[in-house]
């Protein structure tokens, strides 16, 4: 991660995350970094310096996959939108050589149901059901106060 100037000048950087996948500021322009690969939400400072490690794999939430964040500096709390179960890819349907054209409402590579629903649903191509190989996504939305 890095802050860039308006001609692309590299001003911080921020290394130590693997896929952050989604950010949110507060008006003291703290930054808190949705680590997905690592599980964790990070705080950083304006410089992005690492602040603290707010939530990860050994805190009391069951943390996997935080995608989306949104802090409330009225009530000092900060929503994570992540899995409780680990993510798996499907396996493709192997009778569905085109990409998405079956549908069923959603992404092949993540079992059809267009609304984070279970795998099979909407499944209108055939009865082979590979997506039986699919883990249904579960979500959560967990709030921390700060």
């Amino acid at each position: 991660m890095s802050e860039v100037d308006v001609t692309g000048q590299v001003l911080s950087t921020f290394t130590d995350v693997d896929w952050p996948y989604h950010l949110s500021t507060d008006s003291q322009d703290h930054v808190f970094v949705a680590d997905c690969l690592n599980d964790r939400i990070l705080l950083l400072n304006s410089k992005l310096q690492l602040e603290r490690v707010l939530v990860d794999t050994d805190s009391e939430v069951d943390l996997q996959w935080p995608l989306r964040l949104h802090y409330n500096e009225l009530t000092s709390q900060l929503h994570v939108v992540h899995e409780t179960d680990c993510f798996v890819w499907c396996s493709s349907d192997s009778s569905d050589d085109d990409d998405d054209d079956d549908d069923d409402g959603g992404d092949d590579d993540f079992g059809g149901g267009g609304s984070g629903s279970g795998s099979g649903s909407g499944d209108d191509d055939d009865d082979d059901d590979d997506d039986d190989d699919c883990i249904d996504r579960s979500w959560r939305i967990s709030v921390f106060s700060l």
